[in-house]
């Protein structure tokens, strides 16, 4: 097994839910392959989240050139 091929467009990733990455546990034979499947699943979630919060950002400091009523 090798992980150092798995190349999969983040779209894809990002909609990887529990069962999937209980899957890809199950596939580990050794504590070292866990531990690989473990730091691809822990990037695809820092991935998305820094993802998540650049779109929020982006959302709120938009302006929205709309006046202000007092």
């Amino acid at each position: 097994m090798s992980l150092n091929s798995l190349t999969v467009p983040y779209s894809f990733l990002s909609m990887f839910d529990r069962n999937v990455y209980l899957g890809m546990l199950r596939q580990g034979n050794t504590g070292e392959q866990i531990m690989k499947i473990l730091d691809v699943i822990v990037d695809d979630i820092t991935e998305a989240n820094i993802q998540d919060c650049a779109e929020h950002y982006a959302a709120i400091s938009t302006p929205t050139l709309q006046p202000i009523a007092f």
